[in-house]
């Protein structure tokens, strides 16, 4: 999985949360809370999709909306920004001056900006600021989560990195979509990610249909006779996972 290696021992987000109760679920208000909402699933599909292309190499269309992974897939794309090497920078889709990205490949990152706005988001809102280019990362898994994306890419183009989401059936039907991946999932999430593990899980399980029973050192899932059951600390940091 060497797209993940980066990930390593790299906190990206700092974090103050109650211990408990947990938060109802409710709309994310802000960066950290996105990643928490939608990491779970979008990291699953990511693992998929790499999986699907392999080594392969790609090519953007704009013209035409698509990204080429050699003749193994074809797919529709959202362009959401670029990470600079030159300064380290990231710059948001919608501020690109230098390259004329069609409109109808802005609307995903159009609508982070207003979300942004909505919710006093200031890096969702400003166009270019200093960034690590691990951070992509987290971009991605959120506009995968907000637009039902089926993954993201990030594209070296030498000079920098291009971010696209990514659309296709072929990777919907490749997709895992096992009650048995949140066992091998989620650990990597928590191990690799400076979020809330216990919100970050509830949100995951939810999105996979669970049922939630939760107490102040357990969330137990149900969906029908499978089981999920998460223990944690008294900082919300995941002890043991298992059905």
């Amino acid at each position: 999985m060497g797209w993940l290696d980066n990930f390593l021992n790299k906190p990206l987000f700092k974090k103050t949360r109650p211990d408990f109760p947990p938060a109802a679920w409710k709309e994310p208000k802000s960066e950290l809370e996105l990643l928490e909402r939608h990491i779970g699933l979008s990291f699953e599909k990511q693992i998929d999709f790499g999986d699907y292309i392999g080594q392969c190499g790609w090519d953007i269309d704009l013209e035409a909306g698509t990204i080429a992974f050699g003749d193994r897939l074809l797919a529709n794309i959202q362009v959401i920004g670029r990470f600079a090497y030159f300064n380290n920078s990231w710059l948001w889709a919608w501020a690109a001056e230098q390259v004329i990205i069609p409109q109808p490949l802005l609307v995903d990152a159009l609508a982070i900006r207003s979300f942004g706005e909505q919710h006093e988001i200031r890096r969702f809102q400003q166009s270019t600021y200093p960034v690590q280019i691990d951070e992509l990362h987290n971009f991605g898994m959120i506009a995968v989560g907000m637009f039902g994306a089926d993954a993201y890419f990030m594209g070296d183009y030498g000079q920098g990195v291009g971010l696209f989401t990514v659309k296709n059936e072929a990777l919907r039907n490749h997709r895992k979509d096992s009650t048995d991946r949140i066992f091998t999932t989620f650990p990597q999430i928590a191990a690799n990610f400076n979020v809330d593990h216990r919100q970050a899980l509830r949100c995951y399980l939810m999105d996979k249909g669970y049922i939630l029973d939760e107490q102040k050192t357990k969330v137990i899932g149900s969906k029908g006779k499978e089981k999920c059951l998460a223990t944690f600390d008294k900082h919300g940091r995941l002890l043991t996972l298992k059905s």
